[in-house]
């Protein structure tokens, strides 16, 4: 992805990764994954908001991702609480998943009961450096999963909060 691109899922979405092979969501500037795809003759860095957001909504309830990185996304406005993934009003499945290096926000989970488990949410440092931002209604289930290198691991605004399913790691 690069600048304003992104996906918004308004139906099920699936997208499974092996341990060896994940599917990536990436800035076009990622030469980790992909290789030199700008193409350009020369080496242009990553950086955090580098795209803008995979969105689950409307009849996405049931999504899977399962060994999937999404990495150096998030829209760079700190008015529009995004994050690289965000959920509103369905619930979606986040499984092996590692959610690292976007701007602001790793993911959004806005009225959601959305399960993340054996995943890895780490390195948002810019702006309000939220690992997960639950809001409204949201009551996901966090399992096994390690959050290092955030400002705020996990942000809860107004009534939203987790269910801790235990195995869960805070790292400085």
């Amino acid at each position: 992805f690069t600048g304003s691109g992104g996906l918004t899922v308004s139906g099920e979405l699936r997208v499974q990764g092996t341990a060896s092979d994940p599917v990536v969501f990436t800035s076009l500037h990622d030469d980790e994954y992909g290789g030199a795809t700008t193409r350009n003759g020369t080496t242009t860095a990553p950086a955090s908001g580098d795209w803008y957001t995979l969105k689950f909504q409307g009849n996405a309830e049931g999504s899977t991702m399962t060994h999937v990185r999404v990495r150096y996304g998030g829209p760079q406005s700190i008015w529009v609480p995004s994050g690289a993934i965000r959920v509103e009003d369905v619930a979606a499945t986040f499984d092996h998943v590692t959610i690292e290096k976007n701007y602001a926000i790793g993911t959004v989970l806005s009225n959601s009961a959305s399960s993340i488990s054996d995943s890895f949410i780490r390195d948002h440092t810019t702006s309000t450096g939220y690992g997960v931002l639950l809001t409204g209604e949201a009551l996901p289930t966090i399992t096994n999963t390690t959050f290092s290198n955030n400002l705020t691991h996990i942000f809860k605004d107004g009534s939203a909060d987790y269910a801790d399913g235990g195995g869960n790691v805070f790292e400085e």
